[in-house]
């Protein structure tokens, strides 16, 4: 094994979720056991932030000059990329994780990158035994999550007749052509829960679907069970409100991609770079996501909670407890101990849920809540 100079290398760490995650890794549990490190372009600022920890060095990088990149992950075992975009700036980072055999996280809520990264990366990475594991935050861990643990409570071969796709190494089906739905609907519950387009669906179904084709492709086709997948927001009992929210959000959609003015005035209503909300709202937020499936007559319940802002807090937790994981080959299932571009739940599988667990801001749950076939 090639001794590293560092454990984690944290790239892009000055901006507001870096601080953040910066926080929490150096005053985690295991901090001083850590060899950790800050890379940027502006050395001066990162060395700035790594004076203010005694456990922390800083080191020149820059991704617009791959030999930096190169240099620098070479030294590290781990790499948590927080610099995006990630179209324009990622790829050099993955590109050298998969080369130097170097673990790598994002927070990455980009498909078109990620199904990208996928084709040229995969291969070398898993050559190499690079678990390279994108959307490492709340895109998209909670639902990648939730649906692992109904993934584990249906039998294989009563899993629901569906199709895989996205960023799945599994083919759509013919013909095949997304399209969001104005109301929607949570199945088996009772009374009816309805909701919106959820405009995180266009990166956490993707992500869910390769954790199941990651899982089966390997399994002949005729064999290889079916899978079908996607979110929605929850509006309760409110048909009205969640056709109002799809045709919302279907809006702004439609204003981003016509209306050059709309883009510019959303830019300016946005957080700049460096800002977030204050320290008292991180604390005060929470998210809950519930996964209804059926499988041969099995319906499954599974759930994730979370205690604190979920864009922001509890982001930098995901990210650092999965890092973790990453340092030790026992915290890795099969799959991700051979490396490859992999989902959460697919590198970690249940020690991503124990450690998230084990931090107090998470709940994770399953059960069945029907079972036809004992009537």
């Amino acid at each position: 094994m090639v001794e590293r100079q560092f454990d984690i290398l944290v790239i892009g760490a000055t901006g507001y979720t870096g601080r953040l995650i910066i926080e929490y890794l150096a005053n985690h549990s295991r901090a001083s056991s850590l060899r950790i490190a800050l890379g940027g372009r502006t050395i001066s600022k990162v060395q700035e932030l790594a004076r203010k920890y005694q456990n922390i060095d800083a080191v020149y990088l820059d991704v617009s000059k791959e030999r930096t990149v190169e240099e620098a992950i070479a030294k590290t075992r781990v790499v948590i990329n927080i610099a995006g975009p990630y179209w324009t700036r990622g790829s050099v980072v993955v590109r050298a994780c998969a080369r130097n055999g170097v673990h790598y996280l994002d927070l990455t809520g980009e498909a078109p990158w990620v199904a990208k990264i996928i084709e040229e990366y995969d291969y070398l990475a898993h050559k190499n035994r690079a678990c390279i594991v994108p959307c490492s935050g709340y895109d998209s861990i909670p639902s990648d999550i939730a649906a692992y643990l109904f993934f584990e409570e249906v039998p294989r071969e009563y899993r629901l007749k569906g199709v895989g796709w996205g960023l799945s190494p599994v083919s759509p089906p013919p013909g095949y052509q997304p399209v969001p739905k104005i109301l929607y609907s949570l199945p088996y519950v009772k009374p009816t829960i309805w909701g919106g387009y959820f405009f995180m669906n266009s990166i956490n179904a993707p992500i869910v679907r390769r954790s199941w084709g990651l899982r089966h492709y390997t399994l002949p086709a005729f064999s290889r069970p079916t899978f079908s997948y996607t979110e929605f927001h929850n509006t309760g009992s409110s048909r009205i409100k969640g056709a109002l929210l799809s045709l919302g959000i279907m809006s702004v959609m439609a204003g981003l991609a016509s209306f050059p003015p709309f883009r510019w005035f959303l830019k300016w209503m946005m957080p700049k770079s460096g800002q977030g909300p204050s320290l008292d709202r991180l604390d005060r937020g929470k998210f809950e996501v519930v996964n209804i499936a059926e499988g041969g007559g099995v319906v499954v319940k599974s759930w994730a909670h979370g205690d604190g802002d979920p864009g922001y807090r509890l982001t930098s937790i995901m990210i650092v407890e999965s890092a973790l994981l990453l340092l030790d080959p026992e915290n890795l299932t099969e799959i991700g101990r051979e490396g490859g571009v992999l989902t959460p739940s697919v590198a970690y599988g249940d020690a991503l849920v124990k450690v998230l667990e084990g931090t107090g801001r998470f709940r994770f749950g399953v059960e069945v809540l029907e079972d036809k076939k004992t009537r």
